[in-house]
């Protein structure tokens, strides 16, 4: 029913009294993790890495929050996983997550066995001299989004990139990102002459485009774009 003192047996993460566990489930719309978009945004969800575990919403009643870093992050617990992911598997979201959740561990427990096994190892620090912090070593989570000066695509893993920036280049046929398969939203920038063949682009819903010159033909059919904007 809680960790006050923080002792560290999920890590950075210490779970929450059951009463706060309720309140947050309650607050606003339940399994929500904050997400209060207005109707002017382009609003796209991008979808956690692996995907295909958890799925990509911006909120789910199954989501129960039940634990925190004390700092504005938090981990819940997802009772609704996608195709390839474990019930009851761990995502993190908050000030310091942007994009899409962060996919944390396939359950609590497999989070206190590592945290065990590294106290074993002796693989922790003392913090204040009244509890240990284990030191689980976790993959940092690839970017999603990429800022780039030319269109080239030569990225080391396009298939995981689903937000891209392009700036300050003259003449594009957006027909290049073709290989970021993943690709949910693009802004092009600065601009002189914009091609948007996005016929490739088959994850492709929101377009931002400021040039000289559109070509708006292109546009034309494509099956899931909901957001375009153009100046």
């Amino acid at each position: 029913n809680g960790d006050p003192a923080e002792t560290g047996l999920l890590g950075r993460y210490s779970l929450l009294p059951l009463a706060e566990v309720v309140a947050l489930y309650l607050e606003r719309s339940p399994g929500s993790y904050g997400w209060e978009d207005g109707l002017e945004d382009d609003g796209v969800v991008f979808e956690t890495v692996p995907f295909g575990r958890v799925k990509r919403l911006s909120r789910n009643d199954f989501w129960v929050t039940v634990g925190s870093d004390r700092g504005g992050d938090y981990i819940a617990v997802d009772l609704d996983p996608a195709e390839r992911g474990q019930r009851g598997q761990v995502i993190e979201y908050g000030r310091n997550i942007y994009g899409p959740l962060d996919y944390v561990s396939p359950s609590v427990l497999t989070m206190l066995t590592e945290v065990v096994e590294a106290l074993r190892a002796g693989h922790h620090e003392v913090r204040d001299d009244r509890y240990l912090r284990a030191e689980v070593p976790r993959d940092e989570p690839p970017s999603y989004e990429e800022v780039l000066d030319g269109p080239g695509t030569d990225l080391d893993e396009p298939e995981l990139v689903q937000r891209v920036y392009l700036n300050d280049y003259a003449d594009v046929d957006l027909a290049v990102f073709e290989p970021l398969t993943s690709l949910r939203a693009l802004s092009v920038n600065s601009a002189t002459t914009v091609t948007p063949s996005i016929g490739g682009l088959k994850a492709l819903e929101s377009l931002e485009i400021a040039a000289d010159s559109v070509d708006l033909a292109a546009l034309a059919g494509h099956p899931t774009l909901w957001y375009v904007q153009l100046a």
